[in-house]
């Protein structure tokens, strides 16, 4: 890191420091540094916050709200995502987290994740995504060195869930398996619910499906991509 030293008019020493990160365009960022002092003692403040951001103590100051380093995060880091995971987290950003908007990055609290939680303590399965996704969020600004490595325990440590256990699927009933057989269904309606039947596949991995995939000689599909759907609508493919 560049450290350059400079005498004010005021009297005061500065140095200018490299945070270790880049701006949007970039370039360098820098942070200022002053002693009141001396030069000798302003080296010593610019060896020790370099010592602390090497060790990730120290962060970088910022007005950035948490929903909008949330937002950042969704759009910069989790875009090589599935598009059904990356309508998950959108869903949790827009809908749950949405309130902490008014929130600095900087401030942000482990009471604040507690609250989103119990504010939606009635749906075990959306508290295990905002945990999950505020989770990940927090360890990216650690990355982006905007909070200190302390943060993780800080504000993801012992928060209190609502137990979630996920619904138990049940198989067909003869009674459905002997209706499947005598459903009027057209050749490709046919394909389809008996491939889903035969083979456990998901929507998206058998729409995904090509001539390439199917052996009949021995009898085997070959699964390696799935379509991705938002509601009904296609957004990816394979």
């Amino acid at each position: 890191m560049a450290t350059k030293y400079t005498r004010q008019k005021d009297g005061r020493f500065q140095a200018k420091v490299w945070t270790g990160t880049y701006t949007k365009t970039g370039a360098k960022k820098y942070i200022s540094i002053y002693s009141t002092k001396s030069s000798k003692d302003l080296k010593r403040k610019v060896n020790l916050f370099k010592q602390e951001l090497d060790a990730g103590m120290s962060a970088i100051s910022t007005d950035m709200t948490f929903y909008d380093y949330a937002l950042s995060w969704l759009n910069t880091y989790k875009k090589v995502r599935e598009r059904g995971t990356q309508i998950m987290y959108e869903n949790i950003i827009n809908t749950h987290l949405f309130t902490l908007s008014c929130v600095h990055l900087s401030d942000i609290r482990r009471t604040h994740l507690q609250l989103v939680i119990n504010n939606n303590i009635e749906k075990a399965r959306t508290c295990q995504q905002i945990y999950v996704t505020f989770k990940q969020i927090i360890k990216s600004a650690i990355s982006d060195k905007l909070l200190p490595v302390t943060a993780l325990d800080n504000i993801c440590g012992n928060i209190e869930l609502p137990k979630y256990v996920a619904k138990e699927k049940r198989g067909l009933t003869d009674i459905e398996k002997d209706a499947l057989k005598k459903a009027d269904f057209s050749p490709r309606e046919k394909a389809f619910v008996y491939i889903a039947y035969g083979c456990g596949l998901r929507r998206g991995e058998i729409l995904a499906l090509t001539i390439f995939d199917i052996s009949l000689e021995r009898n085997e599909l070959t699964v390696n991509k799935a379509l991705a759907f938002d509601g009904n609508n296609r957004v990816q493919n394979p």
